[in-house]
């Protein structure tokens, strides 16, 4: 039980770390000088990465706070 939080935690901080980096190069397409087009299927290809990114945190969450919730439920009934 112990080992499968140290991964989650890491999962969770390798997540927050691609999160973060996705931001961070929306943000330097957004200041660079490319042609329109180009720059708006850029933006548009960072911005879904990074909202699946985010999904993909959340659904992480999720599942964590259900199984600590089913796993309490299974300690008390012993």
């Amino acid at each position: 039980m112990g080992a499968r939080l140290v991964l989650a935690r890491r999962l969770h901080v390798v997540r927050f770390d691609v999160v973060r980096m996705l931001a961070v190069r929306l943000r330097q397409l957004d200041a660079a000088d490319l042609p329109t087009g180009e720059k708006s299927r850029l933006t548009a290809t960072l911005a879904d990465a990074l909202l699946g990114a985010l999904v993909v945190d959340d659904l992480s969450k999720r599942t964590q706070a259900l199984e600590a919730v089913l796993l309490s439920r299974k300690d008390s009934e012993r």
